[in-house]
């Protein structure tokens, strides 16, 4: 059923397991495809190199890479810098594996879970508030078709893996019927980018007013468009902001964007 003697079955097989994270199964088919065709695809160093790197052999994953850079792809080809940081990463990967750190991973628990999607972690600066995105159903009326609640942002208490008192962020900002997502604090936790479903999806900023958060205004004419801009990120002094948008592209897919303030004191982007 999958073409044990057809090259390209093969890599193509082998393309699709490491897409769906079956990295066993990528590699066996890569290997295949070389065996019954050793210029099987362009890109096919590439794939191999990739599928090396999740099953952690990492010699042979750079081993790929390096062929793929010097006799696939051309020195000025925009996907050199894409390779070399993947080669970067398993350095850094057979490092780490060499010198292993004993870490334990602990759920925060039914104060800060719940059964429904719980994401997006933010600590304020002494550590002692969590800021986090919640699916729970706010009321009984506030139910998706999903069967979940719409999106708000939630806070609890403490330090370390025991928190407590999670409760709505105090404010204006959570809404009814619509996604609400902290994205960064920024400014001594004085002020947050956030995420809302608004306009196809798009950053906004509020502000921390004595403990209450304001409601949501656009941050830039550019992260809230009428296409999706989902992520960003503020540097420091607020100057400058990174930010993912699916503008310009017909299909949807997102770019990386950057916008900086005209001067220190400008609200003009």
């Amino acid at each position: 059923s999958t073409a044990p003697n057809n090259a390209e079955a093969q890599f193509g097989m082998g393309v699709a397991s490491l897409l769906l994270l079956n990295s066993r199964e990528s590699l066996d088919f890569l290997q295949k495809a070389r065996e019954l065709d050793p210029k099987v695809d362009k890109h096919y160093y590439y794939w191999l190199g990739r599928a090396y790197h999740v099953n952690m052999q990492f010699d042979s994953a750079v081993a790929s890479y390096r062929i793929y850079l010097n006799d696939e792809i051309k020195k000025r080809d925009s996907r050199q810098e894409a390779v070399k940081t993947l080669i970067l990463q398993s350095e850094f990967g057979k490092t780490f594996v060499a010198n292993p750190v004993d870490y334990q991973i602990v759920n925060l628990g039914s104060e800060v879970n719940s059964e429904y999607s719980d994401h997006s972690p933010a600590l304020s600066q002494d550590k002692r508030t969590l800021y986090f995105t919640s699916r729970r159903p706010t009321s009984p009326d506030q139910v998706t078709s999903r069967g979940d609640g719409w999106e708000s942002i939630y806070t609890a208490s403490g330090s370390g893996s025991r928190w407590s008192g999670t409760s709505l962020l105090p404010g204006q900002l959570n809404e009814r019927s619509a996604h609400t997502s902290n994205v960064q604090l920024y400014e001594n936790d004085q002020k947050m980018l956030v995420y809302k479903s608004t306009k196809f999806g798009s950053l906004y900023e509020s502000e921390n007013k004595g403990g209450s958060w304001s409601k949501a205004k656009v941050f830039t004419k550019f992260t809230s468009t009428q296409r999706y801009e989902p992520d960003g990120f503020v540097i420091k002094d607020g100057s400058v902001v990174y930010f993912a948008s699916s503008l310009g592209n017909k299909n949807g897919n997102l770019d990386l964007w950057v916008s900086r303030r005209r001067d220190t004191d400008s609200t003009k982007w």
